[in-house]
């Protein structure tokens, strides 16, 4: 996983982990592919990436924080990252595609986890701004939200997008395999 930062005339701001980018490996563990899908800043200017990397089985979600300078922030989950595997029950890939801050410096991410079935459900986590599950969210009080059949299929549902209304619901968008086999779009909203 890398990430860039530049400057406003587009040099490299070698400010930023004193060369103007960072890699980052193994956050899981496993030594395999790291992708980082989409990121955002808190309020104190700090950089939280998510995406996924693979554990030496299989890909677990995972969240970075890094400070601005372009290190990681130690004070968030374990040294500045977050892995999650296995949300939907399935024990195979949970990914985290996008993400959001709340109005409380909660962290959303968007994304899916494999199932039981060997298929994906919509997975929808909520961190507090420590980096822990928040136990107050979801119907099952582990910080997770699992969606599955939202179109009436038995196969994939994913998040692929993620915002807050001036209400603090939470918006995901993303697809459902219907009936049918075919790929609609979906949009979930949570209170």
């Amino acid at each position: 996983m890398a990430l860039w930062r530049f400057t406003s005339s587009g040099a490299f701001d070698t400010s930023f982990n004193s060369n103007g980018f960072l890699t980052q490996d193994s956050a899981a563990g496993g030594g395999g592919t790291e992708r980082g899908q989409a990121i955002a800043l808190d309020a104190s200017g700090n950089i939280l990436a998510v995406g996924a990397s693979w554990n030496g089985t299989n890909t677990d979600m995972v969240l970075w924080r890094f400070t601005p300078s372009g290190t990681l922030d130690t004070s968030f989950g374990s040294n500045g990252i977050v892995a999650h595997n296995n949300a939907a029950g399935g024990n195979g890939t949970d990914w985290g595609l996008a993400l959001a801050l709340d109005a409380g410096g909660n962290v959303l991410v968007a994304g899916y986890s494999t199932n039981a079935s060997s298929n994906t459900d919509l997975a929808l986590w909520r961190y507090t701004s420590s980096g822990v599950l928040d136990t107050s969210f979801g119907s099952n009080s582990n910080g997770i939200v699992i969606h599955d059949s939202a179109a009436g299929g038995s196969d994939n549902d994913r998040g692929f997008a993620l915002a807050l209304d001036a209400g603090g619901n939470i918006l995901v968008t993303g697809n459902s395999v219907n009936a049918n086999g075919d790929a609609d779009m979906v949009l979930w909203r949570y209170r």
